[in-house]
């Protein structure tokens, strides 16, 4: 059987599941390849929210600058490609499939045992090596210090911001989750973050001052994209200074700069307009930049497997919003990681709001999809692989 890309990376793997091994346990089938790619200037993305933005923010400045970037992000949307792109643009289905060759003839049938997304991490160095970029952008999967990333050696690091997510691999405390974000930190490579509390920024000034290294904070900004895009702009000034002088930095403002996140015309003039938000605080985020404007004839959210406590957080939030003007539907189609019925009614029960309704079959989400002009869809990413179903 011939299996693309995607299939392919499936059958060795698995499914992609987020259980950090720790990298140095992984130094023989990476380091190689990491030194070499440690060789460009890169800047490595971690961070709770923001991450992706943040990533695809530096691609722009850096194409604007004359300079071909190569950038590595997860997860995909739509398609595995998504997570390797070279001077602004995925990789091709053959130019995949050559890099999955290499791979099996030097690990035939993954005898290494990668995971899901430390496979994609190898192709994506091994992409890096043919293509040969000015700079490398790579997000971190999970957390950072044990990350498979973290086996590069950054020209500048980043963390975004801090969230109680992953709680069961990361610590359950904002101290916790920060150190492990810090992992990504190096004596002497300046660090950028968006961290807003004073709390955590004390406590990563005497971090930096222990370990060596400068840090800059960048002041959130009440539009979480617009806090995205000015983090990418210092970051790129600092590490490009030179070639940044000419970018317009006020369009990069203006511009949405991350192709994977898209409004789908399905009907006439009806639409989807899709943002993800996969915790309580990116809900939160994302209702603060809206703001008063509710142009949304329904919102329909997609949880993924989350504590009941916080899917009645994050529901209360858009109830809050909406003071209940627009109708709030529930995803209760089946995707990868999507949050079981059972608990999405339990929220419901537990939160006295019952007449909100659970969609379970595509039939009706596509009639109400019909009938309304405009549908906020937002939560969880994986939640895009219903599009290509539904349309």
């Amino acid at each position: 059987m011939i299996y693309n890309s995607q299939e392919k990376i499936s059958k060795l793997t698995g499914k992609e599941f987020f259980k950090p091994k720790g990298a140095r346990d992984l130094q023989v089938v990476f380091q190689e390849l990491a030194d070499r790619a440690s060789s460009k200037k890169v800047v490595l993305v971690g961070g709770t929210n923001g991450k992706g933005e943040t990533c695809f923010s530096l691609e722009w400045c850096a194409k604007k600058a004359g300079l071909k970037p190569a950038m590595f992000t997860s997860p995909h949307l739509f398609s595995i490609h998504e997570r390797f792109r070279f001077d602004g643009k995925n990789i091709d289905e053959i130019e995949l499939r050559n890099l999955l060759k290499a791979f099996d003839e030097k690990y035939p049938n993954n005898k290494c045992d990668l995971s899901y997304f430390e496979l994609c991490f190898w192709l994506f160095l091994s992409f890096v090596e043919i293509k040969s970029p000015d700079l490398i952008i790579c997000e971190v999967g999970l957390g950072g210090r044990l990350d498979i990333t973290n086996l590069l050696e950054p020209s500048v690091a980043i963390v975004t911001n801090i969230s109680r997510d992953h709680t069961e691999l990361l610590g359950n405390t904002y101290k916790k989750i920060l150190f492990e974000k810090l992992g990504i930190t190096r004596e002497g490579v300046p660090l950028f973050t968006g961290l807003s509390t004073d709390y955590l920024k004390n406590e990563v000034k005497v971090f930096a001052e222990k370990k060596g290294f400068s840090v800059c904070f960048i002041e959130p900004h009440k539009h979480y994209s617009h806090s995205n895009k000015l983090m990418a702009k210092k970051v790129f000034e600092t590490v490009f200074n030179k070639s940044s002088r000419n970018i317009p930095f006020d369009s990069l403002f203006e511009e949405k700069v991350d192709p994977r996140i898209k409004d789908f015309n399905h009907c006439e003039d009806r639409k989807i307009v899709f943002f993800g938000a996969h915790n309580l605080d990116g809900h939160r985020s994302l209702i603060k930049s809206l703001g008063a404007r509710r142009g949304f004839s329904f919102i329909f959210l997609s949880f993924s497997n989350r504590k009941i406590s916080e899917i009645k957080s994050i529901l209360k939030c858009y109830l809050d919003w909406t003071d209940l003007k627009i109708p709030i539907y529930l995803n209760g189609l089946p995707f990868f990681k999507s949050c079981d019925l059972v608990k999405l009614e339990s929220a419901l029960v537990e939160l006295g709001v019952t007449y909100l309704k659970i969609l379970k079959c595509k039939i009706e989400l596509k009639k109400i999809l019909k009938n309304q002009k405009t549908c906020l869809w937002t939560g969880s990413y994986y939640s895009c692989e219903l599009f290509d179903e539904l349309f």
